[in-house]
């Protein structure tokens, strides 16, 4: 930005309540944040830190029973006080929001150009056109987001790709020209090559329209390479703020440089990955003092009792940290040691039986010329003990073979052995192989919210795993407690109903059902891409360990390369339901796939020129 940007936003003291059980509890408290004409900030924390109520209030588009208290000032007005007509003038005319998930966005009823024709209507020039000028001024929206098949204008959003179904999310948003863009985790759903895409493109189109855009994600790196100003926010209060470049190489908030530990590194595999201890605080234990102080090693007496507001440490950076001066050259060797931590070679006894055995093994949906191959000639090999990766980008075959592995999905044609057992025989197989074979192989999901009964406690969760882990004739049934302790739950949480879980207790809980069961290999589908950072680390951690504990091997699919680096023994890459490249983990230092390269170039890297668009802006 240059020194003479003009000031779009100007946010002072916005705190957010909710009214429950009699009582006013604050939920956000205090936030102060600007933002300049043509300028993209980030907002970025954990679940629950209040980073989309935050934003969601600037449109006064909060739940019923919150208020929204303080000033916000978007080009001459308060949109926290402004009336539903003036918030009706400002809501896309003024701001528009992008939402992490596009299905929420468009109507599964109406054809793509029709979700365009809707929003364009208000625009007075758009109703004054012919019916062949709006067809084709819808296309010219469209091929701004970069879709160029015209024929896509006639589809149903179902019909679209995730990536794709972005592409016209935003294309929506953009069609009442906005000055400024709310992206609320618009690539969090979506594999590392298509956020790529997705956040190329927000930025471009941005620099073309000269927006303004604030960006929610808890992903650090994508904050950094993509924003100029990230503010850090946790617990309902802001802990850190300043230039991107400038926050990446020298955290000053505790918080902000656990954050940044917790990051799993693309170039080496470590031997466990840093994480910030404890618990996110309640909604009552943050009325005084610094919320991060039960959680922080600096931590004394006074932080717990004097309440601190984000203030200037130097130019353009602000940080909530009472000891800031004191412990400025202890978070700058413990940032260093981060950045440069011992590696870990990856385990692996290639002289361990082989317990699963793929052999140009395929599969197919449909029949004749409407078939679509999933997985083509694809050949697999999983020891004893073994932790091996399967990565790719969605519709690679990933989550496709792993579900054959576990009877989910029947293989088309090859050969396929696990534990011995035939598994293309399918419903042919003996019910005791089929029990034999569903006893060793249990599965680990992306959402755990959704594989766990709503209305069972985690206790009968638990208990009910044993119980068949019984019937499979396994007598090392583990107690409900012994599981719990496993995967590093207190024994209380016996009592806990998935809704009172944050969601890495839930994948915990998720695991420890599977663990249950005394598999000898687990498949985990994606079992992190949904968490926070933090949280990610401690979940990666815990895999790692039980493996080294137990003997289990491990099928990871993933589409993150530095999530791969911290687990896996042997890599599978998958393109297109081919296999394109194998190996040892140290691929990831040398591939010789183009495909796999690609991936590489598109994990986030924290520079600003991994989106090669800085260079372009002008930034000064």
């Amino acid at each position: 930005m240059t020194e003479h940007a003009t000031r779009l936003l100007d946010v002072a003291g916005l705190t957010i309540g909710l009214r429950a059980g009699g009582e006013e509890r604050v939920l956000v408290d205090g936030v102060d944040l600007h933002l300049d004409l043509g300028e993209t900030i980030g907002i970025v924390g954990e679940s629950g830190s209040g980073k989309s109520l935050s934003v969601r209030s600037l449109l006064q588009l909060l739940p019923a029973g919150f208020t929204a208290t303080g000033a916000a000032q978007l080009s001459g007005v308060n949109v926290l006080t402004a009336s539903e007509r003036d918030m009706r003038r400002v809501r896309g005319r003024q701001a528009s929001m992008i939402l992490q998930d596009p299905f929420t966005m468009l109507n599964p009823l109406m054809r793509v150009g029709r979700h365009l024709e809707e929003v364009l209507r208000e625009k007075p020039q758009y109703r004054a056109m012919s019916k062949p000028e709006r067809a084709a001024e819808v296309l010219r929206r469209l091929e701004e987001v970069g879709i160029t098949d015209p024929s896509v204008a006639r589809r149903y959003p179902f019909q679209l790709s995730g990536g794709m179904r972005q592409r016209v999310g935003i294309a929506a948003t953009l069609a009442t020209d906005p000055a400024l863009i709310i992206a609320d985790e618009p690539t969090t759903a979506l594999d590392a090559v298509t956020q790529q895409e997705i956040l190329e493109l927000l930025i471009s189109i941005q620099r073309q329209r000269h927006m303004s855009m604030i960006m929610i994600t808890h992903d650090l790196r994508v904050a950094f390479a993509a924003c100029d100003r990230v503010y850090v926010m946790y617990a309902g209060a802001m802990m850190e703020a300043g230039p991107s470049d400038e926050l990446s190489r020298s955290p000053r908030h505790p918080y902000t440089l656990g954050l940044l530990a917790s990051e799993p590194p693309l170039d080496r595999r470590l031997a466990r990955l840093p994480v910030i201890k404890g618990e996110l605080p309640s909604v009552r234990a943050r009325e005084v003092g610094c919320r991060f102080a039960d959680r922080c090693e600096w931590a004394v007496p006074a932080c717990s009792e004097e309440t601190v507001r984000l203030a200037p440490i130097g130019d353009d950076r602000a940080s909530a940290c009472l000891r800031v001066d004191e412990i400025g050259s202890d978070l700058a060797a413990r940032f260093e040691t981060v950045e440069h931590g011992a590696e870990e070679p990856a385990l692996q006894d290639l002289s361990a039986p082989v317990i699963v055995s793929l052999d140009g093994v395929s599969k197919q949906y449909g029949h004749g010329s409407g078939a679509v191959t999933a997985l083509a000639d694809v050949s697999l090999t999983i020891r004893q003990g073994q932790a091996v990766a399967l990565v790719g980008e969605s519709g690679s075959g990933k989550t496709t073979l792993g579900r054959c592995l576990v009877g989910l999905e029947s293989v088309t044609q090859g050969a396929a052995e696990v534990f011995g057992i035939d598994i293309t025989q399918g419903s042919r197989l003996p019910r005791t192989d089929v029990r034999a074979w569903r006893s060793k192989v249990q599965y680990v999901f992306q959402d755990p919210y959704s594989s766990l009964n709503p209305r069972m406690t985690i206790g009968q969760t638990l208990a009910e795993a044993g119980r068949q882990a019984a019937l499979f004739g396994d007598t090392r049934v583990l107690s409900v407690e012994e599981v719990l302790e496993r995967v590093g739950l207190r024994p209380q949480y016996a009592a806990r109903r998935p809704s009172a879980l944050s969601g890495g207790e839930r994948q915990r809980v998720a695991i420890g059902r599977a663990l249950a069961l005394n598999p000898e290999l687990l498949i985990c589908d994606e079992p992190v891409s949904a968490l926070d950072v933090s949280v990610q680390a401690q979940v990666l951690n815990l895999l790692n360990d039980i493996r080294r504990e137990t003997g289990i091997a491990l099928l990871f699919i993933t589409h993150d390369l530095a999530v791969v680096r911290q687990v896996a023994d042997t890599v599978y890459v998958l393109e297109k339901g081919r296999v394109v490249e194998t190996g040892s983990a140290e691929i990831l230092d040398s591939p010789t796939s183009g495909y796999t390269k690609q991936l590489l170039e598109a994990v986030p890297r924290t520079s600003s020129d991994w989106l090669g668009k800085r260079s372009q802006m002008g930034k000064s």
